[in-house]
């Protein structure tokens, strides 16, 4: 979501912004490596709201974002017999780092 490069945030987030960044968040997508579906965001309530807010104000005041944030999913896709294999497929990512 932010890299290691925050320098640029200066107001902590707000439970409006989160809940607009939530409003935009696509359904039935596959989770990432923490197996939180979008879905979980969507429907979460306020409670999940403001634990994100906590957690993304605590991201940019440490200016640190949790290392399972970089990590990916890949899953790989059969091309069919005589195709190439160096495809590496795709990559599921976390809810959280989007």
């Amino acid at each position: 979501m932010f890299g290691n490069d925050m320098k640029g945030l200066t107001n902590d987030f707000t439970t409006e912004e989160i809940q607009e960044a939530i409003k935009t968040l696509k359904k039935r997508k596959s989770p990432g490596f923490d197996n939180i579906l979008n879905e979980h965001l969507i429907y979460g309530g306020e409670a999940a709201i403001e634990g994100l807010c906590v957690l993304f104000n605590s991201v940019l005041h440490h200016e640190r974002t949790p290392s399972q944030w970089g990590k990916n999913v890949l899953v790989p896709i059969f091309k069919g017999k005589g195709k190439s294999k160096s495809d590496p497929g795709f990559s599921l990512s976390d809810a959280m780092s989007k």
